[in-house]
């Protein structure tokens, strides 16, 4: 088997003056050494990253109840720690957003409070 790791990132203008919006991914899958066409796996792998770091970062997200939340917003580096320890679990997308629905009742882990957050890291260690 060869494995084959992908990454991908964007950066877009934030919603304040002087801010940013990031959001990387890393993708690996295992093909036969065999396989027929290994550029093929990468070319899917790309689009499947692109798409998905493209969807996730023009898609309007609601704003963050303070009072629903119990404190501030989860930060960008638990987030992005919880997104890499699902992707270390093959964890996919849509499965990651079931197991935040039935643990938080928010299936978007940036919509998560930092409390939320920290909680489901525990959940996925």
């Amino acid at each position: 088997m060869t494995a084959i790791t992908l990454e991908y990132g964007r950066k877009i203008p934030g919603q304040q003056d002087f801010s940013s919006e990031c959001l990387h991914i890393t993708i690996t899958e295992e093909v036969p050494e065999d396989h027929p066409s290994i550029q093929s796996v990468i070319d899917a792998l790309y689009e499947t990253a692109k798409t998905e770091v493209d969807r996730r970062l023009t898609t309007p997200r609601a704003p963050v109840n303070r009072v629903a939340t119990n404190g501030k917003k989860a930060s960008p580096k638990q987030v992005s720690y919880l997104l890499s320890l699902a992707n270390q679990k093959g964890i996919g997308f849509q499965e990651l957003g079931g197991f935040l629905e039935s643990n938080t009742g928010k299936n978007d882990p940036y919509l998560l409070s930092a409390h939320e957050a920290s909680k489901v890291i525990d959940g996925l260690k």
